[in-house]
């Protein structure tokens, strides 16, 4: 990871408190491939499976509802450093309740839920801040 991947990510709240070289060693074994998104991309669907966890790199994400007559309400926007929907992922049911889509073009960083978990095990830091969101 770059050294500006590693401070937007310093700034997230499941790194919060740790050093750039901290969390380059909690990442160092995982190889990732960020997500680039357009503008109005839609990058998951109310109702998708959400077994990834996104933290934004760049850009803005807009999480919106849509009710059954499909009047779309907007609900949060999340910009850089931001987790997206970080209680769905070990919900029982981790049934996206929201649409997420690119308010702007931004990159993703995806966490797999197995990634999340060995981070929470070896980082106690990570474990306390993550329990809090």
């Amino acid at each position: 990871m770059t050294e500006e991947e590693l401070e937007i990510l310093s700034k997230s709240e499941l790194f919060s408190g740790l050093h750039t070289g901290e969390i380059n060693s909690l990442l160092s074994d995982y190889l990732f491939k960020p997500g680039r998104y357009k503008k109005a991309d839609i990058i998951a669907i109310q109702g998708d499976n959400y077994s990834n966890l996104y933290v934004v790199m760049d850009g803005s994400v807009l999480s919106e509802i849509s009710d059954p007559a499909g009047k779309r309400v907007k609900l949060e926007i999340f910009t850089r450093s931001s987790i997206i929907a970080p209680g769905i992922i070990f919900a029982i049911d981790n049934t996206l309740p929201v649409t997420i889509t690119a308010e702007t073009d931004c990159l993703l960083l995806s966490f797999s839920k197995e990634m999340v978990v060995s981070i929470l095990q070896s980082n106690r830091t990570c474990m306390i801040n993550y329990l809090s969101l």
